[in-house]
């Protein structure tokens, strides 16, 4: 999904993708079989050392995304220890303007706007990859996530043994186009406003 949304900024910024890097920060799951987790102070400095390489090779301005919100944190420490010292521009964001397209969905999950395999995400990625989904696997039903989760640390295992928020078996690709193209329209204005103020 990542890949498909950085392919398709690239075209409408005119911009040079690198290849995604296929792991990230995930505590909250990293008991979770099947997850590996990479601490969040080692992704800061890996994103830390490849920013710093492309200022060398005097890259002016650089986009990180990414399509799990659990490495927002981990980017924007990054893009300020690189901010304090050297020119380059950082932007970050996972999907902006998602939630101005959430009422196309019938089932949007109880706690924020997550995202995890539920009919957004599902959605986005039957209109990207739908050869990768596997609709007949779905499970039913929306994990409640607990409210302490958003002032203390609550490992995702202790509350659920499928780490599905929302419904999926809604999902369609015409649901995901829609999401998926405001999405490509709002990173793109973000991407293009800040390139034009270098």
């Amino acid at each position: 999904l990542v890949e498909d949304y950085a392919n398709k900024l690239a075209e409408k910024t005119d911009s040079l993708v690198l290849p995604v890097i296929p792991f990230g920060q995930v505590w909250s799951l990293q008991d979770a079989a099947g997850s590996i987790h990479i601490q969040e102070e080692n992704l800061v400095n890996f994103l830390v050392d490849i920013l710093e390489s492309l200022n060398r090779n005097n890259v002016k301005m650089v986009t990180m995304i990414s399509s799990h919100f659990g490495n927002v944190n981990a980017m924007k420490a990054a893009a300020r220890k690189v901010f304090e010292k050297h020119p380059i521009k950082v932007i970050y964001f996972t999907y902006p303007g998602i939630s101005d397209v959430k009422h196309i969905f019938d089932h949007v999950n109880d706690h924020s706007f997550y995202l995890h395999a539920d009919e957004i995400e599902t959605s986005m990625m039957l209109h990207v990859k739908p050869e990768v989904v596997r609709m007949d696997k779905i499970r039913e039903g929306t994990m409640e996530v607990p409210k302490e989760v958003d002032y203390t640390p609550v490992r995702w295992t202790e509350f659920t043994d499928t780490f599905i928020i929302g419904d999926a078996k809604m999902s369609t690709s015409e649901k995901g186009r829609l999401a998926f193209e405001h999405i490509i329209e709002e990173a793109s204005r973000i991407i293009l406003r800040e390139k034009n103020k270098l």
